[in-house]
């Protein structure tokens, strides 16, 4: 608890980003409770204990306003939220909040709700389809980049956690993703660009056929291919990486939909 009260009350951000790493790390420490199984320690928690620092948490996650510590403290969080989902328990709280971080004024908390989905997708798996939509609906609407791709990363991320017969319910929000990258292009911004094409890349792995509406056929390896071409070539710092984004324009997607035109 003495951490938990740190992370949410130190005067300044130095301490409240120590604690919150520190928290991080002891959270998910080993233990072995009388001499049961090994499990993560935030488990072993009494239930009244647990509960106060979770509430803790989600309320200075949402307060907080420097955002290297809100970082360091949605990390803990998705810490906290990676355990009760491995260990099939609920945290009833977290997904009211994290609903009510996205849709926060400042760009920078909606940004951090996204990355603790990115982190822990698992945790919205259960939701009905209607919800999870809207959420993601709003955030490759937003008008920050870093939410938009913040939002991308963790749609990606949540594919990974379904089922194949799971991923028809989201198909329909692949031209909103897919209309998050011409902005980007145009701004030659290499560090956006780059998180885009790894988010779409993932997503053209995990659920090729989700892209077979859209594209001609090749048009997904197209899509891989190039992609990990422009990462090698961001990786070197070459103009070439925006040649080869152009060279995307190739592929066969409806009007308005993917490019400029």
């Amino acid at each position: 608890m003495g951490l938990a009260e740190q992370i949410q009350a130190a005067g300044d951000t130095t301490t409240r980003t120590f604690a919150s790493v520190i928290f991080r790390r002891i959270a998910s420490k080993s233990v072995k409770p009388d001499g049961g199984n090994t499990i993560d320690l935030f488990m072993s928690l009494g239930n009244d204990h647990a509960i106060a620092i979770r509430q803790k948490l989600l309320e200075t996650l949402g307060s907080e306003a420097d955002k290297n510590v809100r970082n360091k403290i949605s990390y803990a969080v998705a810490e906290v939220a990676r355990q009760y989902t491995e260990n099939s328990s609920n945290w009833p709280e977290l997904l009211s909040a994290l609903f009510q971080l996205s849709q926060a004024s400042e760009a920078e908390k909606r940004e951090t709700a996204f990355r603790v989905f990115a982190t822990t997708p698992a945790i919205i798996e259960q939701q009905h389809a209607g919800v999870i939509v809207e959420a993601f609906q709003k955030g490759f609407n937003d008008d920050a980049v870093l939410v938009r791709l913040a939002a991308m990363e963790a749609f990606a991320a949540f594919f990974r956690t379904l089922g194949k017969k799971e991923f028809s319910k989201y198909y329909d929000l692949l031209p909103s993703v897919l209309n998050i990258l011409p902005p980007i292009k145009d701004s030659q911004d290499s560090d956006h660009l780059r998180q885009a094409l790894i988010a779409l890349m993932e997503l053209a792995e995990t659920a090729p056929k989700m892209f077979k509406p859209l594209f001609k056929p090749r048009a997904v390896q197209h899509i891989r291919y190039s992609g990990k071409r422009i990462g090698r070539c961001l990786q070197a710092e070459r103009p070439r990486a925006y040649d080869d984004i152009c060279r995307l324009r190739t592929i066969h997607v409806p009007k308005g939909l993917f490019l400029h035109e």
